[in-house]
């Protein structure tokens, strides 16, 4: 019975793992100026993400396969130059799990920038 148990539970992670094929990652830009490149890093693999104009928003898919996904943490990082040559930059990081929510939200406002 233990071992029907552990094939059925082991079966059932398998097909939750490979129907996960992508996330997204949603830019919103909250301040008041356009955004004219937004670098992201999603597991030390880079994105560029070319002008956001102020109040609107940008969706990028990402396909797992793009990304090294490991067994123990999960990062997000974002940064741009704001007109005055300040760096604004954002971080998220999970050590749960490698695995990557289905949608992050990256809210860009005048000074900081926000992850969740």
């Amino acid at each position: 019975m233990k071992h029907i148990f552990f094939i059925v539970l082991l079966f059932s992670s398998l097909l939750i793992y490979c129907n996960k094929k992508d996330f997204k990652i949603i830019i919103e830009n909250k301040s008041d100026e356009t955004i004219n490149s937004l670098i992201l890093n999603v597991q030390d693999k880079t994105f560029k993400v070319d002008k956001i104009e102020a109040s609107k928003h940008s969706i990028i898919i990402i396909p797992f396969s793009s990304i090294n996904i490991n067994a123990h943490d999960f990062r997000i990082e974002s940064r741009f130059n704001l007109s005055d040559g300040k760096l604004n930059k954002g971080f998220y990081y999970s050590d749960l799990s490698g695995t990557p929510n289905p949608k992050y939200v990256i809210a860009v406002y005048d000074t900081n920038t926000v992850i969740k």
